[in-house]
């Protein structure tokens, strides 16, 4: 059987008796180290060793047990003295024991020693167990304090509909005194339009239906200023009965904030919807992934399609396609593409597509935006400005050649009257010379 090491310190005068207790000892299982000392001096510089157990004599020619005893409660009184003497009165053994002495041994009664030092040991190994726990325990406390009143969050303990314990913020968020809400009932502090539906859910969480709630909700600070919070309600216990542990964070920003993006995307959307040119979000395989309502009314079912089946209704992307085309750059594209059929609309058309491609923090094209405007009057209006054009010019020729031919004509008359000695019949001065 393994020995237990004993560290043992012996305050005694008598070699022979520390011969014997040490014997006694080992005889009974324990392995000891011990160190011997006789007075004041050594018997401090010991206690520095930290020794698992003091043997005391109670008479010293120059120290005493009675001494001794004091300066153990100051320096070391976890570590356990029993008093080993001789023959002693049960005054002075009462008077030791009431100085912090754990026990007596008599010295010619040995076989006490040994159940004396186990009991002493273990006493010391509970009593050193507890003060841990008391310190960790305590420890703890100071940091739930700790934790508690520097909370950002609101904290605060109900039962019964009343506040029995809070911290300073929910002080800070009521815009009360730190501790005057106490044994307030809760219902007061929370806006009138809300508190049927808190009711009930407290009503709820008392009847052990819900033991943990996530609230929003609006309470109302002194000053009369409602305040948007969120409460994480659980449960725990409060003097020995139900209660609720109620967590308090204010969220009036995140709600203006939520407000603000909801209004920002209610923009979004109706610009995005106001436009008559179609918007769509697709992937990198041209998958619709988001579309404008324009998109929508052309083709309701295309989310989910491919942009090429979805509108011109082809099996493959267009020759020239401005979206692949974005895609593959990187970059912004533009072009016209021409539709012999769209769905949405009849007969061929013409479309102005630009190409917007979305990239993640790599540059990576993730997603490409695609505008899309329908420009087939306009094409159509080109073309029949040309043709127009055309027709203007070719009659502009054909009436100046004519004049041309005219003009030369009536020289050729005008040189024959000449000839035969008659006054011209022309006056072509102001008219203009036929080409060569």
């Amino acid at each position: 059987m393994n020995k237990k090491t004993l560290r043992l310190l012996i305050l005694e005068d008598n070699r022979d008796d520390v011969e014997l207790a040490v014997k006694q000892l080992g005889q009974e299982g324990f392995e000891v180290e011990y160190s011997v000392v006789d007075t004041e001096n050594s018997f401090r510089e010991a206690l520095d060793a930290d020794p698992d157990l003091i043997l005391a004599d109670y008479n010293l020619p120059d120290f005493n047990c009675l001494d001794a005893l004091r300066i153990h409660q100051n320096v070391a009184p976890d570590i356990p003295l029993i008093l080993f003497s001789g023959t002693i009165g049960e005054e002075k053994a009462v008077s030791c024991i009431k100085l912090g002495a754990v026990d007596y041994v008599l010295k010619d009664n040995l076989v006490r020693l040994v159940p004396a030092v186990r009991r002493a040991l273990d006493e010391a190994e509970v009593r050193r167990k507890r003060i841990i726990a008391e310190s960790q325990l305590r420890e703890s406390e100071e940091k739930y304090r700790l934790t508690v009143e520097n909370s950002s969050d609101g904290i605060c303990i109900v039962q019964n509909g009343r506040m029995v314990f809070l911290n300073p913020r929910v002080g800070e968020l009521l815009g009360y005194p730190y501790g005057s809400g106490i044994d307030k009932p809760f219902i007061d502090y929370f806006h009138s339009d809300d508190r049927q539906r808190i009711c009930a859910e407290y009503e709820r969480f008392v009847k052990g239906q819900d033991d943990r709630q996530k609230i929003e909700t609006i309470l109302i600070s002194s000053e009369g200023r409602e305040i948007n919070v969120e409460l994480n309600i659980g449960v725990t216990t409060h003097e020995g009965s139900r209660a609720g542990l109620v967590f308090m964070r204010e969220i009036t920003e995140r709600k203006r904030m939520e407000d603000a993006l909801r209004k920002s995307e209610a923009q979004k959307q109706a610009l995005l919807d106001g436009s008559p040119d179609m918007i769509i979000l697709m992937d990198t395989d041209l998958k619709v992934l988001w579309a404008n309502s324009t998109a929508l009314s052309m083709n309701p079912g295309c989310i989910g399609q491919f942009c090429y089946s979805a509108f011109p209704g082809i099996e493959e992307p267009c020759d020239g396609c401005p979206i692949k085309n974005a895609i593959e750059s990187g970059e912004s594209e533009k072009g016209i593409v021409h539709q012999k059929t769209v769905k949405g609309t009849k007969g061929e058309s013409y479309w102005e597509d630009i190409g917007v491609p979305i990239k993640d923090g790599n540059g990576k094209v993730i997603e490409v935006i695609m505008i899309s405007r329908n420009i087939t009057d306009s094409v159509k209006s080109e073309k029949d400005l040309r043709k127009k054009n055309e027709n203007l010019e070719r009659f502009n020729s054909l009436a100046v050649g004519r004049e041309l031919k005219m003009v030369e004509l009536k020289r050729e008359i005008d040189s024959l009257l000449k000839e035969l000695e008659r006054e011209p019949r022309f006056n072509l001065s102001d008219e203009p010379e036929a080409s060569p």
